[in-house]
């Protein structure tokens, strides 16, 4: 099994930036018609059609594929590891109450 594109092993969103649809292209090596089988982390996996697209949140996840040959033979899977990252939001400017200076005049 050939990885041909993937998502960076980094992925940088903004503070409001939605989370992202990430996209996997592959192929098998050899002797086709080829069949695939896809995971992305805990979820359950399946066969898969190529590209492949998942929408992924903020932290680590491990895309899984495998191609299946004639006869159902399979080949090498192929594990690829990135992950999400959100930039924290910048702290507010701290808000400074002047009060305004009282003079008591004595008379």
């Amino acid at each position: 099994t050939l990885l041909m594109h993937a998502p960076p092993k980094v992925i940088h969103l903004g503070v409001r930036t939605p989370t992202p649809t990430v996209a996997f292209r592959f192929r098998g090596s050899g002797i086709g018609p080829f069949w695939f089988r896809c995971k992305l982390d805990s979820r359950p996996g399946g066969i898969c059609t190529n590209p492949r697209k998942f929408r992924v949140g903020v932290g680590r996840h491990t895309f899984r594929v495998r191609a299946f040959g004639p006869g159902g033979g399979a080949t090498t899977q192929v594990v690829y590891k990135f992950k999400v990252e959100r930039a924290k939001p910048k702290p507010k400017p701290k808000k400074h109450h002047h009060k305004p200076a009282t003079q008591r005049v004595r008379s």
